[in-house]
């Protein structure tokens, strides 16, 4: 359970978390609010007085939040971090109901931002629905027509552009967690150390069991490439 607002009344009540997600990312927001630090992914909503939901990337100093008594709290600080050749493993919730919660010791409102069966939609230049179920997205990624195809579940085949030299998936006892997870699969390949060729990065298939080595500005969303939900997510949440 956690404390959850109706951003119309900003009444406060107690709500079930229905459902975990986790995901990775290359881009971090770094908040200092009413002198607490807080770090965000990119895209999360964080509720504006006066003006709704606004984005980490896109809030500035001196905006204007609410917390958990509905007194207001300041954006003082903003660092936006882009990590190179490396990811973080985030977390986010579903909330019942009103889809917020309170984040960090000053209990800033927050969107619950739901991450399940993420699709691409940014710079998507066409969508085409496959009679097995599965939808084929393209987008522009360095000047080039890129296409990838998700299944009727929701999880994307990255195979097209895999590693020449490493075309196959490997197995490894996936936990969810990049450092462990990027360590297993390249020593797999014969690499040490947890970081991925120049360019690559692991991906983690919906199998909760396969790590498939991809093109990085394909598999990542922050470059320009395919909003997705990983196999981490799956692993996490059983």
């Amino acid at each position: 359970m956690v404390y959850a607002a109706n951003v119309e009344t900003l009444e406060v009540s107690l709500k079930p978390v229905l459902e975990t997600y986790i995901r990775e990312t290359s881009s971090l927001v770094h908040l200092t609010i009413n002198g607490e630090n807080i770090i965000s992914t990119y895209d999360h909503p964080y509720y504006v007085k006066d003006k709704g939901f606004v984005s980490a990337e896109a809030l500035w100093i001196g905006a204007e939040l609410i917390d958990k008594n509905g007194n207001t709290l300041y954006v003082e600080q903003i660092y936006r971090e882009k990590l190179d050749d490396q990811f973080k493993t985030v977390y986010n919730f579903k909330v019942d109901g009103l889809h917020t919660y309170f984040v960090g010791n000053n209990s800033v409102l927050v969107h619950n931002a739901n991450y399940a069966n993420r699709k691409p939609k940014q710079g998507v230049i066409k969508e085409i629905k496959n009679k097995d179920g599965s939808t084929t997205y393209t987008k522009k990624i360095g000047g080039k027509q890129v296409s990838v195809t998700y299944s009727k579940e929701g999880y994307p085949d990255f195979k097209p552009y895999a590693h020449p030299d490493y075309p196959n998936p490997v197995k490894i006892n996936m936990t969810g967690n990049n450092a462990s997870d990027f360590s297993q699969a390249n020593n797999a390949i014969g690499l040490s150390g947890s970081k991925p060729p120049k360019g690559y990065t692991w991906h983690h298939m919906e199998d909760g069991k396969s790590m498939l080595l991809v093109r990085r500005d394909v598999h990542d969303c922050t470059l320009g490439g395919f909003a997705h939900t990983g196999g981490a997510s799956i692993v996490k949440n059983k």
